[in-house]
């Protein structure tokens, strides 16, 4: 055993995020072309700085070929509702490598109480304002391990059972984007897929999706759309040919039905053909949205039934 593998340890095996930590902090070597650039922690200077959980206490996570490093990133504003059964589904993982951050908005109920309540098994946490769910989501990339994957779900979002990360975690070395499925809670099942359907909406929804850290660094979400800068991002990753893509048979995730894309049809549906105009280009662009809003139509018709 290596001296630098000596130095992880457990805190607490009851927790998935506290049975790999080490006291000694990631080398952070960013790159000048990267969007999102990483950091430890809030800079001393924010004002509105709130802060919380492991790495504050000096405690870190490290990825390793044997056990790759998974972080969560959870995303939440006046979600005391749902976010402790968020936060469980995650903590109570079987797999033990896994770095938690939570980014709060700047919430105004009882759900900094709730993370603060569990900030001896969150890795990083913060609390501040912000300008929407892309940009939260973007801050979670910021503050989250170089080497990990990253896995997005947001709060009202549950991960499917305890075993699901362990089960995933065999196919992460780098290079392979990994996705599967989602069940909302009225019990209706949708598969991601890469089929030709994804140019003409999103495929692949990010509580079903995990992604090596760098290529979503070097990208980031747009924040300047509302609910679709998920759709342009999976676009634009699989426009660079860089990546493998491995759908897996299984649920990843429950969510919930009332989620922004689903209760915001119309918003969702000028940001699709935002990103077609935007990604595939004036001709090309208006012809898939053609088509794209003809079946959103559609399935409008059907599902108002």
């Amino acid at each position: 055993m290596t001296e630098e593998n000596k130095a992880i340890f457990s805190l607490d095996d009851g927790y998935a995020t506290t049975r790999r930590v080490t006291c000694l902090p990631p080398i952070i070597i960013n790159q000048p072309e990267d969007k999102i650039q990483t950091q430890l922690f809030l800079p001393v200077t924010n004002t509105t700085k709130s802060d919380g959980g492991l790495r504050t206490k000096g405690y870190f996570k490290k990825n390793s070929i044997d056990n790759p490093l998974i972080t969560v990133i959870t995303v939440v504003f006046n979600g005391e509702s749902y976010l402790e059964k968020t936060i469980l589904s995650v903590i109570t993982q079987s797999y033990n490598n896994i770095e938690y951050i939570i980014i709060d908005g700047g919430s105004t109920d009882n759900s900094i109480n709730i993370i603060s309540r569990y900030g001896n098994q969150i890795d990083y946490w913060i609390s501040e304002n912000d300008t929407g769910i892309y940009d939260a989501m973007n801050k979670g990339v910021k503050f989250s391990n170089q080497s990990s994957y990253l896995y997005f779900l947001n709060s009202g979002d549950y991960i499917f059972d305890s075993d699901v990360l362990i089960r995933l975690s065999k196919l992460f070395d780098g290079k392979n984007i990994v996705f599967g499925g989602i069940q909302y809670d009225t019990g209706e099942i949708v598969k991601s897929s890469l089929s030709i359907n994804r140019y003409l909406h999103n495929t692949i929804h990010h509580q079903s999706v995990f992604y090596p850290s760098q290529i979503i660094k070097h990208i980031g979400f747009d924040s300047s759309y509302k609910i679709m800068a998920d759709y342009k991002l999976n676009i634009q990753i699989y426009n660079t040919h860089n990546y493998r893509y491995i759908s897996e048979n299984s649920i990843i995730a429950l969510c919930t039905e009332n989620g922004l894309s689903r209760s915001n049809f119309n918003v969702a549906k000028t940001e699709i053909n935002k990103v077609q105009y935007q990604m595939f280009g004036e001709i090309f662009g208006r012809i898939l949205a053609k088509i794209f809003n003809i079946k959103f139509f559609i399935w409008k018709i059907v599902k108002n039934k």
